[in-house]
């Protein structure tokens, strides 16, 4: 299956927690454009799935897809950090949520709690692509590795990065 991560919603010294509810920039458009007619014609085959976040569908859009939109697909709940900068935060408490993927100061979701709501997710087998929210792509990169929620953070993926995963065992 296709995995295909959100496209940029701003430059990184605008980045906060919960970026993914925000529209995606000029780049991020130009970026899919880029990418859409990169594509073969069969590119756009099979049924295409998308999480519920504004720059999630955006993308999909952008990308010529007729998505649905699949709640479960959503991204990781930061509680109270999100739309709040990194820098905003004490260091001490955002470097335990990095070592921890049992932490919730935000009062969201464990990160072990969200890569296992990942984990259980059914997706029908005639799913070709999924788009989402970066989060969901290193999530399911990181399942699909064989990895468990400590290695989470070490995932890297990036904006409107397309990844081939099998995600439906």
């Amino acid at each position: 299956m296709r995995v295909i991560s959100a496209a940029r919603t701003g430059p990184n010294p605008a980045l906060r927690f919960g970026a993914v509810h925000d529209g995606i920039d000029q780049r991020g458009r130009a970026d899919c454009s880029r990418l859409r007619a990169s594509w073969t014609p069969d590119g756009h085959a099979g049924r295409v799935l998308c999480g519920p976040e504004t720059s999630v569908v955006q993308t999909a859009a952008e990308l010529g897809f007729a998505a649905e939109t699949v709640p479960g697909l959503r991204t990781l709940d930061l509680g109270d950090w999100s739309d709040r900068r990194p820098d905003e935060l004490e260091p001490a408490v955002l470097g335990s949520w990095f070592a921890d993927p049992d932490a919730t100061p935000h009062r969201g979701e464990s990160v072990r709690d969200f890569v296992e709501r990942l984990q259980g997710l059914s997706l029908p087998a005639e799913v070709a692509t999924i788009v989402v929210a970066k989060p969901v792509a290193q999530a399911l990169r990181l399942l699909a590795d064989g990895g468990d929620p400590t290695g989470f953070f070490a995932v890297e993926v990036q904006p409107l990065q397309v990844l081939t995963l099998d995600v439906t065992s």
